[in-house]
């Protein structure tokens, strides 16, 4: 259930040359136990709220961490109204030991809740970054991560071979090129695998969410259950069950 709630702004720190990381006090403590996957609508001051994107907790400060491309300046003991948490969690299938994260020319956020939750699970995670995804500060990212830079934006080194090795696969790209850029690692991995297992391959929808309930329709996907909003069934869907135009 979708809750309104108030956070202050505890931190903020630079990543690298583009990025920041700030630190959450919120006020609702239901908040603590929000998922991979699962995000907060945050009102800025625009128009329509922002997406916030978790990607882990501070337990020791007691502050949820968000992080952001730099762009808007935040300051400590600024307070801002959320809504949340917004969408389904991610879902790791049982037995994954070795799980794959693809970040196709886009900005990897969406996934790095996920990446520290399998590491804490003991799970040996594999992080690949192509195009502008290659700009993210991977200095800050634990080092037991094998990261895979990509120069073009749709194929990466020894392709195959991490296909080949992973348990389950999460891909992250532009919804707008989501067609022609999960198209081809769906025919790659059909040759590499006579089957692909249910939820096997997620492809992540990282879409504005002005209303966070599905109701404003903004946020559909199309797949072979009927458009679905990523809002609410969101934001993973089996990629082999989507229906690209």
């Amino acid at each position: 259930m979708i809750r309104e709630t108030k956070a202050i702004i505890e931190r903020t720190r630079r990543l690298g040359a583009g990025w920041q990381r700030l630190s959450l006090a919120v006020e609702d403590p239901a908040l603590e136990h929000i998922q991979p996957g699962q995000t907060l609508l945050a009102d800025t001051g625009d128009y329509l709220r922002e997406n916030w994107i978790p990607v882990g907790f501070d337990s020791e400060e007691g502050v949820m961490l968000i992080e952001h491309p730099l762009g808007r300046t935040y300051t400590p003991g600024e307070v801002i109204n959320l809504l949340g948490p917004v969408g389904t969690p991610f879902q790791l299938r049982h037995g994954v030991r070795h799980l794959l994260l693809v970040v196709l020319d886009y900005e990897p956020t969406r996934l790095l809740f996920l990446l520290h939750q399998a590491i804490k699970k003991e799970m040996a995670v594999t992080l690949v970054l192509t195009g502008i995804a290659r700009e993210y500060p991977i200095s800050t990212l634990p080092p037991v991560v094998e990261v895979i830079i990509g120069d073009e934006p749709e194929t990466w080194p020894n392709q195959e071979d991490t296909l080949t090795w992973a348990d389950q696969v999460y891909l992250l790209t532009a919804p707008m090129f989501s067609e022609e850029r999960y198209l081809p690692l769906i025919y790659t991995l059909s040759k590499l695998r006579p089957a692909l297992p249910e939820g096997f391959l997620q492809g992540v929808f990282d879409m504005p969410m002005p209303c966070g309930t599905g109701a404003c329709a903004a946020c559909m996907v199309r797949t072979s259950n009927g458009n679905l909003p990523a809002c609410v069934d969101g934001p993973a869907f089996d990629v082999t069950q989507l229906k690209f135009l």
